[in-house]
Order: structure tokens, then sequence, then C-alpha cells
């Protein structure tokens, strides 16, 4: 089996980048990034996603056409996750 020579990057960030109140700067530099660093690494994040319904602590793996996200939900009381 040949090696893949494509390194693999995990960022990991204390909310998801489209997360109603986030900073839009902060949402602009995480697509930039992604952009940038698309042509040398395979990107993943991940994140909490703060909710009033479960299932709580479960990952979750949603792949688009140039990351892959995982997250968990977190209920809002534990908001320190």
């Amino acid at each position: 089996m040949p090696r893949d020579p494509m390194l693999n990057v995990l960022i990991v960030l204390d909310a998801s980048p489209e997360e109603p109140g986030a900073p839009n700067l902060f949402h602009a530099w995480i697509s930039d990034l992604l952009v940038e660093l698309r042509a040398f690494c395979r990107v993943s994040l991940f994140y909490p996603v703060m909710s009033a319904t479960g299932p709580f602590y479960r990952l979750c793996r949603e792949e688009t056409a140039d990351t892959v996200r995982f997250f968990t939900h977190v209920p809002y009381k534990h908001a320190l996750f």
C-alpha cells in the first residue's frame, strides 16, 4: 500500500465557526486558513456545539468537499466543556 504524502491536520476550536454570536472575523480567518492549507494537507475541525437536545458527548462526523468536521453536542449547563 503506497504511503499518502499529504499531512492530516486537526484544528481544535472552542466553538463552531458558524455558531451564532461567533465573531465574523473568526469565521473568515478559519475559511482563509482552510483555503491556504488545502494545497498542502487534509484539514479536519473539531469543536463543541452547545445544544439543548442530545445526543450529548457523542462524536459526530460531517464531511464536506474541503474538510472533515468532528463535533459533539454539549448541554448549555456545561458550556466550559
